[in-house]
């Protein structure tokens, strides 16, 4: 028999009574189909998380889960895939461990004064800026890079080093969505969530050698709307459309992806640093 720590299930549901009923039952199904299969659930290890808003209050009948033999009570957050959720989706845990992880690994690189700034700059890339590319958080280490002081001015060295900040970064990895969903290329899941022209999708990279006036339409994203502001905001589907058809169209054209990252980075750097 093997343990099965890794199973997961996402449940949404409106009608408080289905809370407990839909997915114990779920766990129930998914328990015997494992034990045909000699895989045997973790009740020790199961987590439960219940999301809800925080301008709503919480409801206390959502107390208790059982899995198999075993009840189960809510956690305020779970880690999955690396990325910490807690109950009111404020992301708040994760932001502080990603700032935890990455300060230690500034700490170890400092400690190693032999290195040059090619290798230090490898490393930070590693340890440091794929934690800052999987959240937003602190970008501290380029000081170390090219040895400067620890308090100086860090807008040249960035310059020197030709690194975006870390806001520009995240605009950088929604563009680089926005372009995939547009030449059809992005997962079903983001593409649904924004709104393209009619027969956007399916035609547009077969017409980026045709007439340019004709992109210049198709290029462009659907905002789209949002109820609570403090939240709705930060949605996918409204934060992405506006900065895109805010490129300028020389950029959004491109009929590469590597062209466009290249483009896109240049277009970034310089609006940042204002050069």
């Amino acid at each position: 028999m093997f343990f099965a720590d890794d199973t997961q299930l996402y449940f949404s549901c409106k009608n408080l009574s289905d809370w407990l009923f839909i997915p114990e039952r779920c766990i129930d199904c998914i328990h015997t189909w494992m034990a045909e299969n000699r895989l045997v659930l973790n009740a020790s290890k199961t987590e439960v998380v219940h999301f809800y808003s925080k301008f709503r209050k919480r409801s206390n009948f959502f107390s208790n889960f059982r899995v198999g033999t075993s009840h189960v009570k809510p956690v305020p957050g779970v880690r999955n895939l690396g990325v910490y959720f807690d109950e009111l989706s404020s992301m708040s845990n994760h932001v502080s461990k990603t700032c935890q992880s990455a300060s230690y690994s500034l700490y170890c690189i400092g400690n190693h004064n032999l290195l040059d700034c090619t290798n230090t700059e490898r490393l930070i890339h590693a340890f440091v800026t794929s934690h800052l590319d999987y959240c937003n958080s602190l970008l501290y280490g380029k000081h170390m890079v090219i040895c400067s002081k620890k308090h100086e001015h860090i807008t040249n060295i960035l310059i020197n080093l030709h690194w975006l900040p870390v806001s520009a970064r995240i605009e950088c990895k929604c563009f680089t969505i926005a372009y995939k969903i547009l030449s059809g290329t992005a997962p079903l899941y983001l593409s649904s969530q924004v709104r393209c022209p009619s027969s956007l999708v399916t035609s547009h990279i077969a017409n980026r050698t045709r007439k340019r006036s004709r992109q210049l339409v198709e290029t462009r994203l659907i905002p789209g709307s949002f109820i609570q502001r403090t939240s709705g905001a930060r949605s996918f589907a409204y934060f992405v459309p506006n900065p895109w058809n805010s490129l300028p169209n020389d950029i959004r054209n491109v009929p590469t992806f590597t062209t466009f990252k290249s483009l896109l980075k240049t277009y970034l750097f310089l609006k940042c640093f204002q050069i």
